[in-house]
This record gives structure tokens, sequence and C-alpha cells, in this order.
């Protein structure tokens, strides 16, 4: 997981638009705010993160440009923003907030979910001995992106950490009408000599723009995502939620 600035999370931060009230000036108080966005735009240009609770955000290019070592965000498109923002920069509708700050955030790992042929193929067929999940905080689908928040160990191998990547995996067999589960599998790590430290958030993304076809039905789908026996979580999910769309 790759970090903004050296500042790492350590609890789990809820889907919110708008929280605490922060400094202010002489004129007007100013708000601090995070949430989870999805990052259209270029650095050459304009950035703009849309909300996944809906509305939109467009950052100062200073801002970006502090927070990302004046690189940008490249090729990523999902993270956690974390910024602030005065009233007079919120629109009518209340839908958009113009010339934020950012300050902190995180970017989710992208990947695109696997058959189980492919896992198989990839050798990623088995859960780590030392990565051991803890919770599946939250799972839930936006414009494209079916996202989960894991909190898990990882491990650590001659004082290097190595954090697996987390992989959604189906087996085509057992896809029903309107509904398909996915596992949670990651890479097997062969070192015994492993330590294991945490615990710690995952955030990821995964692609859903092929699903529509897969799942057979015109439902609304219903998702089951497995860590293990014990640990899984179930939402249902619109199947115009599976597509990028356009956002304005």
């Amino acid at each position: 997981m790759k970090y903004f600035y050296s500042i790492l999370l350590s609890a789990f931060a809820a889907i919110a638009l708008t929280s605490c009230l922060g400094d202010s000036d002489e004129s007007e108080n100013t708000y601090t705010a995070y949430g989870y966005y999805t990052i259209t735009g270029n650095f050459n240009s304009s950035y703009t993160l849309y909300s996944d609770l809906g509305g939109k955000v467009i950052p100062t290019m200073s801002s970006v440009a502090q927070l990302t070592d004046n690189k940008g965000f490249g090729n990523h498109s999902r993270a956690m923003l974390y910024f602030t923002y005065k009233p007079s920069q919120v629109s009518q509708d209340q839908q958009t907030i113009t010339g934020a700050e950012l300050y902190d955030g995180r970017y989710f790992d992208e990947y695109l979910p696997l058959s189980k042929q492919k896992a198989d193929e990839a050798l990623v067929t088995a859960t780590d001995s030392i990565f051991q999940i803890r919770e599946l905080n939250d799972v839930w689908a936006y414009r494209g992106y079916l996202n989960t928040v894991i909190n898990a160990t990882y491990s650590s191998v001659n004082g290097v950490n190595v954090k697996p990547t987390v992989n959604l995996v189906y087996d085509p067999a057992t896809i029903t009408e309107n509904a398909i589960t996915f596992n949670i599998y990651f890479n097997r790590h062969s070192d015994q000599n492993a330590t294991s430290n945490g615990p710690v958030y995952f955030y990821t993304s995964h692609y859903l723009n092929f699903i529509d076809e897969l799942v057979p039905g015109s439902g609304d789908v219903t998702i089951t995502i497995k860590a293990s026996d014990t640990v899984s979580k179930q939402i249902k999910v619109s199947r115009q939620n599976f597509h990028t769309g356009n956002y304005e």
C-alpha cells in the first residue's frame, strides 16, 4: 500500500463527506473532510475527485503537488483522501467543493478479480500461514469498482515487510443467476522464518466491468466475499454500478 505522506492511518475511517470543525480565520470557518474517491484528470491540467457518497471535489493543484511530491496521482484512480475547505467553496446544490486543500491520503490497491483457473495458473491457490485476516471491515461497490477494507497482519522476512496482494477469486462453476461469490486468496509465503506484524488495514478496489456479462440474469447481483469459513460479507449491487459510466 502506498502512502502520500508518512502519516499512517491507524484506524478504519468510515466514509464521510464532512467531518469536524477545524481552524477558522477572520471571515470563514475552515472544515476538514475525508472520504473515498475516484480520481479523474491529470497533473498537467486539473483533477476532479468523485466521492463514493456522490458529489465531487476539485482540489487545488498546489495541494496535489505537495501531497504527491510533485508527481500527481499518476495511474492511480482510487484513494482515500483528507482535505480542508470553506463553506464558500461549496456549490449551491451542495454537490461540488472547489479549491479544496488536500493534506493526507492513501491509495487503494487496484486489481482485476481472477477466475479460479487464472489463480491456479498464477499459483495463487492458498492462504498464507503468516498473513491472517482478522476482520473484513467493509465491502461496497461504486461505479465499476468492488471495494474492500480488510484488517489483517502481514509478514516480515529478514527485516523486510512483505504485504501480500489481496486477490478476489471466483469459480465460474458456482455462479448462479444474479449471484457470484469471491474468495480472498493471497500469494503463499514460503519462508518459514517469517514473522507476523500488524494488524494493518488493506484497502483494495477490484474492477467490476466484466461482471455484468459473467453473471446471468438481469436483476441486482448478490456479491458474497469470503475471507474464511467464518469471515464473510454479502452485498447487493445494481448492475449499473458495474460500469464506470459518465461521471458528469
